[in-house]
């Protein structure tokens, strides 16, 4: 059985016991409900580090893979850039000037003229 749970009924217990006991019994049963109590708040806070433990490292976790992650997409793109390098640029091969859309293009703009 779970600590917590114990300590939940034994405090339980001690509150229905309480009652009908005479003065000095009583005094002893409510220090037990203090020590008890101590015990509840001592076990709780245990848990809560715990499951602070537990998130840290999933947050962690996750930031690991997302480094991995973008580290293998780099790794992908500079083979996919050094393949394209090899085989060279398409417009390399013929010229970018002597391409009929960029002559297209660069005839349709229109540059400011400067007057002095």
């Amino acid at each position: 059985m779970d600590d917590l749970k114990r300590i939940e009924e034994e405090i339980e217990y001690i509150f229905e016991e309480v009652q009908p006991l005479g003065a000095e019994e009583r005094s002893a049963q409510l220090d037990d409900l203090e020590k008890l109590l101590r015990l509840k708040e001592i076990e709780c806070r245990i848990r809560d580090r715990e499951s602070e433990k537990d998130s840290q490292l999933k947050i962690d976790l996750l930031k690991i893979g997302v480094e991995v992650g973008s580290l293998l997409l780099s790794i992908i793109w500079m083979g996919k850039y050094s393949q394209m390098v090899r085989e060279g640029y398409a417009y390399e091969r013929e010229g970018v000037i002597s391409s009929p859309t960029f002559k297209r293009i660069l005839n349709d703009m229109r540059f400011p003229k400067f007057t002095k």
